[in-house]
């Protein structure tokens, strides 16, 4: 008798999966090809003004993708280069179109060449975006258009950022750093909103990557999850600003994190 198929494998965490998953055999994926638009006026390329023109978007590495509350698509790209510019150290692309149309949004972006760029986004309840760069977090008020370092206190202000989240609450920042090849520990930090004041969460020691992901799902959950060189973890935390955290899986290697509604994590 032919034996089944093995199920995959699926954190539950806690939570039943309730996804409808009677469609899934019919949806299709379709490459998106823009254009992403090369403006003088949005940004310089190492002192150099970028010239006029337009590039594909599959020219360029990108880290992160994120769709805000109001349907704005962002795109966090690596280092790039182009015979218009010199090396790009990472940027911040914005469509507006669903990914027909992308224009370059980071005037403001202090990178430098090497820095891996911009690794990811998050977004508050009250439409507030942040993006994390290796080299500090940004915040936007105006929908991703325009772009400005925060200044954190230390000890966070020297750590080498990974990733960024926003407490279901949206009192807080949770900021995640990198791992020793940095010369830091990934850590997890938490950042009152209102004056900027930050507190260490926990550390794990190793992992290149150290805190790669940082998702909600619902009121109060928020799941993070850890690169450890085979010591990474996922944690998650019921208090809506995130005060409480436990262990769910211990001894992994976690590149990327996704929740759906029904609070599931896929890891």
């Amino acid at each position: 008798e032919p034996t089944q198929p093995a199920e995959p494998v699926q954190i539950g965490c806690g939570h039943e999966d309730t996804t409808d998953r009677s469609s899934l055999a019919a949806i299709e994926w379709e490459q998106v090809v823009g254009e992403v638009t090369c403006d003088a006026t949005q940004f310089d390329c190492n002192g150099l003004a970028c010239s006029s023109g337009s590039s594909p978007l599959f020219d360029r590495s990108l880290n992160s993708l994120f769709m805000t509350s109001s349907g704005v698509m962002l795109a966090g790209a690596a280092d790039y280069h182009n015979s218009n510019c010199r090396t790009f150290s990472g940027t911040i692309l914005r469509s507006v179109d669903n990914g027909r149309h992308w224009e370059v949004r980071s005037r403001n972006l202090a990178l430098s060449p090497g820095s891996f760029g911009v690794r990811g986004f998050a977004e508050a309840p009250d439409g507030t975006l942040f993006a994390a760069t290796q080299q500090g977090v940004y915040t936007s008020l105006n929908a991703g258009v325009d772009w400005n370092r925060m200044v954190f206190s230390e000890p966070l202000a020297s750590k080498t950022i990974a990733s960024v989240g926003v407490t279901p609450s949206g009192n807080y920042l949770l900021v995640g750093t990198r791992g020793p090849n940095s010369g830091h520990k990934g850590e997890l930090h938490r950042v009152k909103r209102s004056d900027l004041g930050s507190e260490l969460l926990f550390d794990d020691t190793g992992g290149h990557w150290g805190v790669v992901s940082i998702q909600n799902c619902g009121e109060s959950s928020t799941y993070v999850a850890t690169d450890g060189d085979g010591r990474g973890k996922l944690r998650r935390s019921d208090d809506p600003d995130g005060s409480d955290w436990k262990v769910l899986v211990n001894g992994v290697n976690i590149h990327s994190l996704s929740v759906n509604k029904s609070c599931v994590a896929y890891a």
